[in-house]
């Protein structure tokens, strides 16, 4: 009897084993959440927030305060009122409008790749809905944009949020106070300032420098009446060779060149590689040439060849032509 207790446990003992579960293969993690608002405090909830229910608590918003400043006021100013970067004192900010109607992909708070969700999908969360426009803003931040200046943060899971949400709060500020009268102003660029001789407006004027029909949403007042009156203040400065893959003012440089034949030529550098370089000349005209061709080259590191116009225009009639840039916001008039 013992003997065959033994051998049916024998035969028992195998199919037992095999009858076991395998181990549970541990969860995937999930991407880093997004943090709404509960109270005073933060609470984590997948996917991209609700940016006005974060800007409703005060701590949170003077969370995203801080890392503005730490991220982002050397681009966008201490305010936001705009630097070497845009201004982000409007409620409607033009690329993230664009996004917001634009198929892409969608945030996933902390890098998650969710492909075919465009910012203006509906979101897969129980929290609060979040707005196209939420949703476009926190797209742009968490990854730059390309052929800029404007590179993704280095952000800590859960606070790209908060960011966001400071930036959205900007928008809801009151105007800025423009002193000056730009109709006058308008009279003044165009006869004093001279200053179509380099600029366009809505297609008229010249290409030597930026395009300034829509400045006024790109740019604020403090930002253009330094321009007007330290044109140095934002050009690049640092020896960089030229980039195809980011845009003015990051690739500005004025520069000089003689032909061996005595010719000198100044004017802004549209394109340059190891043998050759391409500038447009101070009529407007692209001119090209191998640098074997040239005696001399030489590069005004962080100069603009726009003039002081504190030394132009008076006091008053500065804050004209202030008041008369930030009237240009785009459109046919």
């Amino acid at each position: 009897m013992l003997s065959r207790s033994i051998t049916l446990l024998l035969v028992l003992a195998p199919l037992a084993l095999r009858a076991q579960p395998a181990p549970a293969t541990p969860a995937t993690p999930a991407a880093p959440a997004a943090p709404i608002e509960h109270g005073t405090e933060i609470v984590v909830a997948p996917g991209p927030a609700n940016l006005d229910q974060i800007i409703k608590n005060p701590a949170s918003l003077a969370e995203g305060r801080r890392l503005f400043q730490t991220h982002c006021t050397s681009c966008h100013g201490p305010n936001g009122e705009g630097a070497r970067g845009a201004s982000l004192l409007s409620p409607n900010l033009p690329r993230v409008a664009e996004a917001a109607v634009a198929p892409a992909e969608a945030p996933g708070g902390g890098g998650g790749r969710g492909r075919g969700r465009g910012a203006n999908a509906a979101a897969a969360t129980d929290g609060p809905p979040v707005s196209p426009y939420d949703r476009a803003l926190q797209q742009i931040i968490q990854r730059g944009i390309p052929a800029t200046e404007m590179q993704p943060p280095r952000l800590q899971p859960g606070e790209l949020p908060l960011v966001a949400a400071f930036v959205k709060s900007l928008g809801q500020l009151p105007p800025e106070p423009v002193p000056g009268n730009a109709s006058h102003g308008a009279e003044l660029f165009k006869t004093k300032g001279a200053c179509m001789t380099c600029h366009m407006i809505r297609g008229e004027g010249a290409v030597i420098g930026p395009d300034l029909s829509d400045v006024g949403r790109a740019r604020g007042v403090a930002y253009m009446r330094r321009a007007l009156t330290d044109p140095n203040a934002d050009v690049p400065k640092a020896f960089q060779a030229y980039r195809n893959d980011i845009s003015l003012p990051q690739n500005f440089l004025f520069v000089r060149a003689v032909t061996k034949n005595g010719e000198t030529i100044g004017g802004v550098r549209v394109n340059e590689d190891t043998f050759s370089i391409q500038l447009r000349d101070l009529t407007g005209k692209v001119r090209s040439f191998f640098k074997s061709e040239l005696s001399e080259l030489h590069k005004e590191w962080g100069q603009s060849p726009m003039p002081n116009y504190s030394a132009v225009f008076a006091p008053g009639e500065l804050d004209d032509v202030v008041a008369f840039l930030v009237s240009q916001r785009g459109g046919n008039k």
